[in-house]
């Protein structure tokens, strides 16, 4: 046996030092239940649920507060942010719009509030309102923990009912008023495939209200909210001649034959053309029009 066999059997292997975790006395951390991210509507209302847990090893008192602060280029815009009603939390309102509250907390132990946050006024597409919540360990004040809520605006998009024909007509003078009186109109959308409706992206509903009463043709706003799944087949690239097949009895809704009825003897799909014969005309000469100043209004009859 050599010397390095005899070296290489008396060199035992170091041994692992194991660490151990111990964990704090004390410490604090927030949570808020679905996200810290959200939309609000004009008019509209949400809800954070707040969590706030002892996850140190002893009992202590927590100190919570919170304060919101909002990013608004209009002194026209009204968020309203307050603490709801709890039986764990009671918060007092303290100068600057400043809440603060502090309760006992077993180990492991949580409590639970909600933020409620309102949005009126004139608010601007994309403003923000932000809310900082802090939790303190009153026995080590060292150990914090922070959460920051964003919410920010978005546009409401709502319906108006105008006269059948007359939907254009609604959504130029909507257009003109809204413009005089600056009432935050994102855009309107008038689709020639709908009758009696016309849908406006706008930032204040109130005043939009205001801006469509009286309008001659209208016949007001329709109640409640759309999403933008209701619209966005609207919004797609669509072929004006989509649908129509020859013999459909049609109504011209453009050029210099609007308002004739007629029916369609020929699709040019490539063109996206229409050939008709209108009914009122003493002899049938062959019409061609484009697609999009044909609306079917009643589909040929198949044989069976």
């Amino acid at each position: 046996m050599g010397l390095l066999d005899d070296l290489e059997e008396k060199v035992e292997e170091p041994k692992k030092e194991v660490k151990e975790i111990k964990r704090e006395d004390h410490g604090v951390r927030l949570f808020s239940r679905g996200g810290t991210d959200r939309r609000i509507k004009p008019m509209g209302e949400i809800d954070f649920e707040i969590n706030v847990k002892n996850i140190g090893l002893k009992e202590d008192r927590v100190e919570i507060s919170f304060r919101a602060r909002v990013e608004s280029g209009d002194a026209l815009s009204e968020w309203t942010v307050e603490p709801m009603e709890s039986d764990d939390i009671v918060f007092t309102q303290e100068e600057g719009g400043l809440y603060r509250s502090e309760i006992p907390l077993n180990p492991g132990e949580s409590a639970y509030f909600t933020i409620s946050v309102k949005a009126r006024g004139d608010l601007k597409y994309g403003e923000r309102c932000t809310i900082l919540i802090t939790a303190t360990s009153k026995s080590d004040p060292l150990k914090i923990d922070s959460l920051a809520l964003t919410i920010a605006a978005v546009q409401a998009i709502l319906a108006i009912k105008t006269q059948i024909g007359y939907e254009k007509n609604v959504a130029d003078e909507v257009e003109n008023r809204a413009r005089r009186s600056n009432i935050g109109i994102l855009s309107i959308l008038s689709p020639v495939s709908l009758r009696g409706y016309i849908f406006v992206e706008v930032m204040n509903p109130e005043r939009l209200r205001e801006v469509v009463r009286g309008i001659k043709r209208g016949r007001g706003m329709v109640k409640g909210e759309l999403a933008l799944e209701d619209i966005e087949h609207y919004l797609a690239p669509k072929i004006a001649v989509s649908g129509m097949v020859e013999g459909d009895i049609v109504e011209l809704i453009g050029g210099p034959f609007k308002g004739e009825k007629a029916r369609i003897k020929q699709i040019d799909e490539g063109k996206e053309t229409v050939t008709v014969e209108l009914f009122e005309a003493t002899v049938p000469i062959p019409v061609t029009v484009k697609g999009e100043d044909v609306r079917v209004i009643q589909k040929e009859k198949k044989e069976e």
